[in-house]
């Protein structure tokens, strides 16, 4: 890792593994969008680790990591209880209504190498039944009680507990709150954002919880973070900030003293979801980076997506694989803020160098085959247009016959569109004089009225959708003018 190697002798530090698609809270939490696309899987047989033991054996550090809620899994403890016995850690993510009696007793005996999460997400009980229909109380006392018992088993120490509160607009008042709540039940906190996977929500408790609508935008975020961190010290508690990467517990917690490599994670860590038989490299990937049914473990760990991954990062860079596939990443998010003029060039192409340029409004990467980006009610992009008459947008609408909206350049008009679902269709603007003189603009696609696919019969997609784009660039009418005249010419 120091050596900034991309092909590894050393196994990864931490594997994630699963145990059970079933969770005790159904219909599943308002946000849940394992749940609500369809991650249901039966509890697995605990004795599937053994087929990755060659790696399990050498972790430091197991996680559990389904999509269910491990607690109600029968051999969770036993599991625990098998790596730590063999000085490994061992944790975990629960929504903390099963932590009660003979099991948070089992597992407060297993000591310190026992790390666990518990999902808040409030801080009172009205805001905690809107997200989850659950009781509030029963949360938090399943975990005072296994906080004393931890205490009474080991000796006054207080257990590796940290609790979890996804910031969304309708909790984001109850930080505070649930600050003072971690100080009473003698926790960590850590603050998270909602990842850019909107869902349907599968159950109702009173509020009407629309994904998009919910999610804080990044500055927001970023002043939530400060107010925060300064409550937190008042308190006398640490509270860890997923969107940051210097109080991220992933990337913070992978990172060495004196490598100033800006993730570690690509060399540290390793996720296998057994019940889809796919690996990832990272906990805010999208998509996996292997296929247990195509390669083994060991290749898949030097694989050559693997090895991109170390290299960009050895140079200092945040990879193009995590630009485009990652949710959540704090090293994403940062760098969408930051404008750089001199990478912005002046045709974008989508899936290529949509990331310099694509700066907000803009769904994530995909590929129907070809990589496309849906753009939101206002989408904005840079691009450079010095020297160049006409702006073009390459557009369809997939699914819909018509989507109006108009195109904008640093605020003023360029014209109007109307994007249907048959075929691709180049739209051209005449940009202004000082566009054209000018290096790098500021344009925006504004979409009358968006569109929900889940809203016309089309899966349970949620997000509000303007036009699907693959390219935007600056066209000179010089060249076509050059090419009339010689035409006239010959004539």
């Amino acid at each position: 890792m120091r050596a900034g190697r991309v092909r590894l002798a050393s196994a990864p530090l931490q594997v994630n593994i699963e145990l059970t698609g079933i969770c005790n809270i159904d219909p599943p939490c308002v946000f849940c969008t394992g749940k609500n696309f369809g991650h249901n899987y039966r509890p697995l047989d605990a004795g599937h680790v053994d087929k990755y033991s060659s790696l399990l054996e050498r972790c430091e550090h197991v996680n559990e990591d389904s999509f269910g809620e491990p607690l109600s899994h029968s051999e969770l403890v036993a599991t625990a209880r098998r790596f730590i016995a063999n000085g490994q850690r061992f944790s975990f993510v629960t929504n903390g209504l099963l932590l009660s009696g003979a099991k948070a007793d089992a597992l407060a005996a297993l000591g310190p190498r026992l790390g666990i999460h518990v999902s808040f997400n409030a801080a009172t009980a009205d805001t905690f039944y809107k997200l989850t229909g659950r009781s509030f109380a029963r949360v938090v006392d399943n975990v005072r009680y296994f906080v004393a018992s931890y205490k009474r088993q080991n000796r006054e120490s207080a257990p590796d507990l940290i609790l979890t509160f996804i910031v969304m607009k309708v909790n984001r008042h109850e930080v505070p709150g649930f600050l003072a709540l971690v100080r009473d039940l003698g926790a960590r906190a850590l603050l998270a954002s909602l990842h850019d996977r909107p869902s349907v929500p599968l159950g109702h408790f009173g509020h009407d919880f629309v994904y998009e609508d919910e999610m804080v935008p990044y500055g927001e975020l970023v002043q939530v973070g400060r107010e925060a961190t300064a409550r937190a010290a008042e308190l006398g508690i640490e509270c860890l900030l997923q969107w940051d990467a210097g109080r991220d517990s992933a990337i913070r917690g992978f990172s060495e003293p004196g490598v100033a490599t800006p993730c570690l994670i690509p060399w540290r860590f390793l996720f296998i979801q057994e019940h889809t038989r796919k690996v990832f490299a990272c906990p805010y990937h999208r998509h996996p980076y292997g296929d247990l049914a195509r390669a083994s473990l060991e290749e898949i760990w030097n694989g050559a997506p693997a090895q991109d991954l170390r290299a960009s990062l050895a140079r200092g860079e945040v990879p193009k694989y995590c630009r485009d596939d990652s949710a959540g990443c704090p090293l994403v998010m940062a760098a969408r803020q930051v404008e750089s003029p001199e990478a912005v060039e002046a045709s974008v192409v989508v899936g290529q160098n949509d990331f310099t340029h694509l700066v907000a409004g803009w769904h994530p990467l995909e590929h129907v085959p070809y990589p496309i980006r849906w753009t939101s009610e206002s989408s904005e992009f840079l691009i450079r247009t010095a020297g160049r008459q006409r702006l073009c947008i390459e557009a369809i609408a997939l699914g819909r016959k018509s989507v109006r909206g108009r195109v904008e350049m640093d605020g003023r008009p360029l014209g109007a569109f109307d994007v249907g679902e048959r075929g691709w269709q180049t739209l051209r603007f005449r940009l202004p004089l000082e566009a054209a003189g000018g290096p790098v603009q500021r344009g925006r696609i504004v979409t009358d009225r968006t569109w929900t696919p889940a809203r016309v019969g089309i899966g349970a997609d949620t997000r509000r959708l303007g036009i699907a784009v693959r390219r935007i660039w600056g066209e000179s009418t010089r060249v076509s003018r050059v090419s009339s005249r010689l035409r006239a010419l010959l004539a």
